[in-house]
């Protein structure tokens, strides 16, 4: 049952992207979108009654760690003072990053060293008494089973927690504006009321992922928003179940149960900070950032080292296709999927054998992403990033890790990496990936070209391309294959205690069934305004509640949604009254401000037609501006707390 559910989502999602892609790049009607949707089922349908079993991932498996009872796990004499200094420059590297936020002397030390433990494999053997076996490779029963009951938990473990999320209110504005709209799909805005304004930025014209919100809502007659956030979310819980139990099966045959609950509980698990692979997890799978962090990226490293090894073009035709399916989740995966297969595909190429000229074959995953990226630069190049500048790696790598516990913790990960092969000969390979990924990734020297011409200066999506959560699951599920019971009860008090400690993303999250992931009152109040205004009104709030506004249908159109908008939107023939709009906006939306004068600001709203007002009697300028515009017409509608709806001509 999961390679069938696995087989027909994938199908469908292939089709449903790649027709997304047509109908948005021709701008038909949206009406083209229930074509494809029909295409995407009639071939999702036909691979879940006919499966592939076969998927090209049967030599995967990893081995088993077995402990050499005869070594004496110590280092000889004259390596001492050796260890002792690698002790000391990682104390010494990490602290400089810890302090000041500085990651060069840290990475070129981590280089450095990298090449020296490749140059000597094993120089510290004795201190790892290991040896590797191969594992079994029938699995246990019950995978089915397994598959039904976790699938059920994680979807409920989505239903059951809310962590809201203001990208929303761009987001669901697409599905609404997509669904009320009718014509061309993504050819213009949607959020504020001015009559062909360009879209915001091209490269979203390649997410799939919202629109198919727009029409199952369509369809159905649920709200977009409820959709979004229940509907849609759950079934991709249920597909990246599967996806996640093929992995496991794959990779630990015989302990594939206890490997999916670790990763699973790892992502909770994981800091909860903006930028962390918890904060992209299930809780949010209402985005489709979170299914291509949480499972697209584990699915391509996996069919990458299935090209690699066993030079499967099953496994390299379901590798293209997974590509083409991360794009419809964010347009980030144009460069983030790719990057994931090509820092495996460049460890082959260096650590050599068979496999070397096989990563060659790799060139296949680029042609679809890379096709799309010169069209839109050729015809629709995107437009400027809300960010005008990448930061350093070093202020990055705070993002990511969150706290000061996770940020030594994560930088003792990367440097136990490059120095793995002086353990064991065997573990070359690893030392190979983690001196890739520092050289291609997280490489301070190239942080502000990645950031000019490949992120729009949001670099922590590069980190995106490392399966964190896959590779902590691979290290604690050959610690668990171990039979060690002192072990085993290590890995489960690891995740024990990160699952109740500070970093944990259940910090983040409110609990409860939450059928829609918002904010309370923010979302009650949005809804409100939508009942109380007129579609063709032009409403000035502050952000925390115009954010939410623009995921409701039959919404008014907002000044501005949120002001880091402001930047990506360009359009000659509106130059003068974006720019308006951003300054209004930000002056409104900010807790105190006397950047605009009350005759500026009258100016503002005359010039741009703003015919309602929300105000927050708390904001000491909005207070103050209040008797300015009762007497410039507008009158007060209502009372909500704090907030006063005053719309002109009433």
């Amino acid at each position: 049952m999961s390679v069938r559910f696995f087989f027909g989502g994938w199908l469908f999602l292939l089709v449903w992207t790649m027709g997304v892609h047509v109908v948005t790049f021709l701008a038909l009607p949206f009406s083209a979108l229930f074509w494809a949707f029909g295409l995407a089922a009639s071939a999702g349908g036909l691979g879940a009654a006919r499966p592939v079993e076969d998927l090209g991932l049967g030599e995967l498996r990893l081995p088993a760690v077995r402990f050499e009872a005869a070594a004496d796990g110590r280092v000889s004499a004259r390596r001492i003072p050796a260890a002792g200094v690698l002790c000391f420059v990682f104390l010494a590297t990490a602290g400089f990053q810890y302090k000041v936020s500085n990651s060069l002397p840290f990475w070129a030390a981590c280089v450095a060293i990298g090449l020296v433990a490749l140059w000597r494999p094993g120089w510290l053997g004795s201190v790892l008494p290991v040896r590797f076996e191969p594992q079994p490779a029938q699995e246990h029963g019950g995978r089915d089973a397994v598959f039904l009951a976790v699938a059920a938990a994680t979807a409920a473990f989505y239903l059951f927690t809310s962590v809201p999320d203001t990208d929303d209110s761009l987001f669901l504005n697409f599905a609404v504006g997509a669904k009320e709209a009718r014509e061309a799909v993504f050819s213009h805005d949607t959020m504020l009321g001015l009559e062909g304004l360009s879209f915001i930025k091209s490269t979203y014209r390649l997410e799939s992922y919202q629109l198919m919100a727009a029409i199952l809502s369509d369809a159905s007659g649920w709200p977009v928003v409820f959709v979004a956030h229940t509907i849609l979310p759950v079934a991709m819980c249920i597909w990246s179940v599967s996806a996640l139990v093929l992995i496991h099966t794959a990779l630990f045959p015989r302990i594939f149960l206890v490997t999916l609950g670790l990763n699973l509980l790892l992502l909770v698990a994981l800091d909860g900070s903006l930028q962390s692979f918890g904060y992209h997890a299930i809780p949010r799978y209402f985005h489709g950032k979170a299914p291509f962090v949480t499972v697209m990226i584990p699915l391509i490293a996996v069919l990458t080292v299935a090209v690699l090894r066993t030079g499967s073009w099953r496994a390299l035709l379901l590798l293209v296709g997974s590509i083409v399916i991360s794009v419809g989740f964010t347009a980030n995966a144009v460069y983030a999927g790719p990057l994931c297969a090509a820092l495996l595909g460049l460890t082959f190429l260096i650590a050599g054998g068979q496999a070397r000229w096989r990563a060659l074959r790799l060139v296949l995953i680029v042609i679809y992403p890379a096709s799309l990226v010169m069209y839109l630069l050729l015809f629709d190049p995107p437009s400027a990033s809300e960010h005008t500048s990448a930061g350093t790696l070093g202020q990055m790598l705070w993002g990511i890790f969150g706290r000061p516990s996770t940020m030594l913790l994560g930088l003792a990960a990367i440097f136990l990496g490059v120095c793995l092969p002086f353990l064991h000969r065997s573990l070359a390979i690893c030392g190979v990936y983690t001196l890739v990924v520092l050289l291609v990734v997280l490489n301070p020297l190239l942080w502000s070209f990645y950031g000019e011409y490949v992120t729009g200066n949001i670099n922590h999506r590069l980190f995106w391309a490392i399966p964190i959560p896959l590779l902590a699951t691979i290290l604690l599920g050959l610690l668990w294959t171990s039979r060690v019971r002192g072990l085993r009860l290590a890995v489960a008090a690891v995740v024990a205690a990160g699952l109740v400690g500070p970093g944990s993303i259940l910090r983040q999250a409110d609990t409860g069934l939450a059928f829609y992931k918002v904010p309370e009152p923010e979302f009650r109040l949005a809804q409100r305004l939508v009942n109380t205004l007129k579609k063709d009104e032009l409403l000035l709030a502050p952000e925390e509640i115009s954010a939410w506004v623009t995921v409701l249908e039959d919404a008014p159109a907002v000044v501005e949604g949120r002001a880091i908008y402001s930047p990506q939107r360009e359009d000659p023939n509106y130059g003068d009254a974006l720019k308006q709009r951003a300054e209004l906006f930000v002056f409104w939306s900010t807790p105190t401000s006397d950047d605009l004068s009350a005759d500026a600001v009258g100016q503002y709203l005359e010039a741009l037609g703003v015919s309602a007002i929300l105000l927050d009697t708390q904001r000491p300028h909005h207070a103050r501006l209040a008797a300015r515009l009762m007497r410039d017409g507008y009158a007060e509608v209502w009372t909500d707390g704090a907030y006063r709806l005053l719309n002109a001509g009433t």
